[in-house]
């Protein structure tokens, strides 16, 4: 007798409750936290705060061979290559290289 036993399911109400669950697969899970406040929303982190890295530069702006110039700047970042501290800007990717007579990652990136 279907439906005399606690847990069971009809069909009907089976495949809906898999077609729900199959529709939130690829969703966030929102979570509520017991111990923050609702007066005081949290800042957004940006990326520098966080530690990660901008977007990446896509495979085919990088390797198009037009427009990617050097700018030395007064700022040190690691370079997207060898991780070495650059001073080396390329203005179209916006991407931390190295540029000296020693090392050329600015040229092994764009090729």
């Amino acid at each position: 007798m279907p439906g005399t036993c606690t847990g069971t399911l009809d069909l009907l109400s089976f495949t809906c409750q898999v077609s729900q669950s199959l529709c939130l697969v690829n969703k966030p899970i929102a979570t509520s936290r017991s111990h923050s406040r609702a007066s005081s929303p949290t800042p957004a982190l940006t990326s520098r705060r966080l530690g990660r890295r901008p977007s990446d530069v896509s495979r085919e702006v990088a390797k198009d061979q037009t427009s990617h110039w050097p700018e030395i700047t007064q700022t040190r970042r690691r370079c997207r290559l060898c991780s070495k501290l650059a001073t080396c800007l390329c203005k179209k990717c916006s991407v931390y290289l190295c540029l000296s007579s020693s090392r050329n990652c600015f040229t092994e990136f764009h090729n």
